[in-house]
């Protein structure tokens, strides 16, 4: 078990940040979400000894956008790297955690698994060690995250004496599913079929899956427990940090976050993976579980809806520095001590309709579709058609009933935090890094590391 000390009134300000994104993982697969499968035991016994998040809406459906938002604090339209395309980056004056920690004294480093979590966005910003696979598509992504994990804790021992802010990132989870031994079969043990070990891209065909998935429940029930599967042999790393971390005796000055920047989509609403433009919660509801000994509560568990935007400013405030004006994100240090929530707020998703357009021109498409959280109802919005749609998220979970027309009261009332989004959207533009010499060599590179993850056939 994790021993936790006694909380202190007045807790010295944290030392050594890890924050670590669990790429493609949905909250609801997680026992510390109520899943029924043992997926992550390492991470439910995190939860219980930490401050659990129950509703956290990330800022878009895939990684750079949700990743860019994650480490600065900004929605997409503030950060403007929202674009499908191999250019788009953070912009230089969008400024990130790590350059923030940095300018007080933090040593900071990241290690990575690349493609839309790499240099090329501009994610190396503020770090002074960044990491990422040099061709992604070439090392099996089971090694990439053993080998971030060992350089990253090898890192946090180098700078033992020192405060430390440390970002693991890894696609151990993201399709294919191709979990090894004994992950592979671990939830499924009566596999059979051509696939004992999970599922190639080609074999896949995501768009032509997801047009069949209600045809097809078994072949999804298989991926689904392949995913299960992953979940598991990412879980058991988690479980090696934190271990790492009581055993250096780092646990009182030291948080331990871990989150995701999206989930996956298994049928539930006709669509697979999370190459789609639709906003369902199966893709923009993540975890999100503080581990900071000594500081809160054990086991508290916070129910206010809250966004990955309220990562960095809650982090800051840990680190007992200042938290800047003009974030999107708040800081969720007080929910954390158990205050009450100063009032609902607006959390804004976004997807760049690019996503179903991979490298036309960087720009060329414009529309994009947002969701609004506001306490339990959640207003969806496509700029394409001008459409809405209303859910009531406590009595309709699974987004079954759309109240738009039957619920004009609860629409108007959402309607001015919709329209600022709109507005704030339409008024940002993408931001493309400069051309560069070799960049046809380093698009077909990034087209293979693509390839890899399945977003191009």
């Amino acid at each position: 078990m994790l021993v936790v000390s006694a909380c202190s009134d007045a807790p010295r300000p944290v030392e050594r940040i890890v924050l670590v994104s669990l790429d493609t993982l949905r909250a609801d697969h997680l026992e510390a979400y109520g899943y029924a499968r043992d997926t992550s035991p390492a991470i439910r016994e995190v939860a219980d000894s930490g401050v659990r998040f129950a509703n956290v809406v990330t800022a878009s459906s895939w990684t750079l956008p949700a990743h860019a938002s994650m480490l600065t604090g900004l929605d997409a339209a503030g950060h403007r790297a929202f674009t499908f395309h191999p250019r788009t980056a953070i912009p230089d004056s969008v400024v990130m955690l790590p350059e923030r920690l940095r300018e007080h004294g933090f040593r900071t480093a990241a290690f990575v698994g690349g493609v839309f979590v790499s240099r090329r966005q501009a994610f190396d910003q503020g770090f002074e060690t960044f990491s990422q696979p040099a061709r992604d598509g070439v090392l099996p992504k089971r090694n990439r995250m053993r080998q971030s994990w060992e350089a990253g804790i090898e890192w946090l021992r180098e700078h033992r004496d020192e405060r430390a802010f440390l970002f693991l990132h890894t696609y151990r989870i993201h399709a294919p599913y191709r979990p090894r031994e004994p992950y592979d079969r671990i939830f499924d043990a009566e596999a059979d079929g051509p696939q004992p070990l999970g599922y190639s891209w080609n074999e896949l065909q995501p768009r032509s899956w997801a047009a069949r998935a209600s045809e097809r429940p078994r072949a999804v029930d298989r991926l689904r427990r392949l995913y299960d599967g992953e979940i598991r042999s990412a879980d058991d790393l988690i479980g090696e940090l934190v271990q790492v971390l009581r055993d250096e005796d780092w646990g009182k000055r030291t948080c331990l976050v871990l989150t995701s920047d999206h989930g996956e989509e298994f049928g539930e609403h006709g669509e697979l993976f999370h190459d789609s433009t639709e906003l369902v919660q199966e893709l923009i509801e993540v975890p999100l579980i503080f581990w900071c000994p000594g500081r809160f509560p054990s086991g508290r568990v916070v129910t206010e809806p809250v966004g990955i935007v309220d990562i960095v400013p809650t982090l800051l405030e840990l680190a007992g520095l200042p938290v800047p004006e003009g974030l999107d994100g708040i800081s969720l240090v007080p929910l954390m001590r158990g205050g009450e929530p100063a009032g609902a707020r607006a959390l804004v998703s976004d997807v760049d309709l690019s996503i179903e357009n991979p490298f036309l021109p960087f720009g060329a498409v414009d529309d994009f579709a947002l969701a609004i959280r506001v306490g339990r109802n959640k207003l969806v919005y496509h700029s394409e058609d001008g459409s809405r749609r209303l859910y009531d998220l406590g009595s309709d979970p699974d987004e079954n009933v759309d109240l738009a027309t039957s619920r004009p009261d609860l629409l108007a009332r959402l309607e001015p935090q919709l329209e600022r989004a709109i507005a704030r959207r339409r008024a940002a533009r993408s931001h493309a890094r400069p051309p560069d010499a070799s960049d046809a060599e380093r698009d077909s590179q990034f087209i293979e590391q693509l390839r890899a993850l399945g977003y191009v056939e």
